[in-house]
């Protein structure tokens, strides 16, 4: 596995760095999962990541790709889930869908006055055996 400071991706960057640095974190909590159980492999992963969670889906799509590479997970099957931004205006209360953290309430221009679902970024499932 390629490590950020001497990767032989030409696609890693400094804006690849931070999704391939969780990438590489999730892929270590599986196979510390695995080490622990004393189990053989990691059939599935899926893992949970929203538009506002700070963590951009392709990239981390990518990253993930490179992170599993030469481990015992290189055919685990990988599964994203992308969680959409949904908010609740503070003012008029309608849910609508946010596509950043500082989207306005399509119907009176107020704020969110709660994130309803979008900020999630976490490992949801592991299948092992």
């Amino acid at each position: 596995m390629c490590l950020p400071e001497n990767c032989c991706h030409e696609s890693v960057n400094l804006k690849t760095m931070h999704e391939l640095s969780l990438a590489m974190e999730v892929v270590d909590l599986a196979l510390n999962e695995l080490n622990t159980k004393q189990l053989k492999s990691v059939l599935e992963l899926e893992v949970e990541v929203g538009d506002l969670s700070g963590v951009e889906y392709e990239t981390f799509q990518t990253a993930m790709e490179m992170a599993v590479k030469g481990t015992l997970m290189e055919n685990t099957t990988v599964i994203l889930n992308r969680v959409h931004g949904l908010g609740k205006c503070s003012n008029c209360g309608e849910e609508f869908k946010m596509e950043h953290r500082v989207s306005l309430c399509p119907v009176c221009k107020g704020f969110p006055g709660e994130i309803l679902s979008g900020t999630e970024f976490r490992i949801v499932s592991l299948l092992v055996e």
